[in-house]
């Protein structure tokens, strides 16, 4: 019987496959896309396997990624992630224990 991080690992596996394959066939240009696909791949991953705060973060990094490279605004635009991912990360960190 599978562990219950590899059958999530396949899960996320099947949703990257699946998102490169719709890339492919919508003819979408890849890089930017796939980072979109990763991010929301590694946001799904991160839910399901109770890591919700690290795949939040990565996957709003990689989705943020694809917004500024699709639309040109890098510059400004990663000022504004870079806010984005520390309200992000304040609002939903764990709180750690002293």
């Amino acid at each position: 019987m599978k562990s219950r991080s590899s059958l999530y690992g396949t899960l996320s596996g099947g949703l990257l496959l699946i998102g490169i394959g719709v890339i492919l066939l919508l003819r979408l240009p890849f890089f930017p896309t796939v980072l979109a696909v990763l991010g929301l791949s590694s946001i799904l991953a991160g839910l399901a396997t109770g890591r919700g705060w690290h795949g939040l973060q990565g996957g709003l990094w990689l989705v943020g990624l694809f917004f500024l490279f699709y639309y040109d605004l890098f510059w400004p635009g990663i000022l504004i992630l870079l806010g984005i991912s520390a309200l992000v990360g304040v609002l939903t960190r764990p709180m750690l224990r002293s």
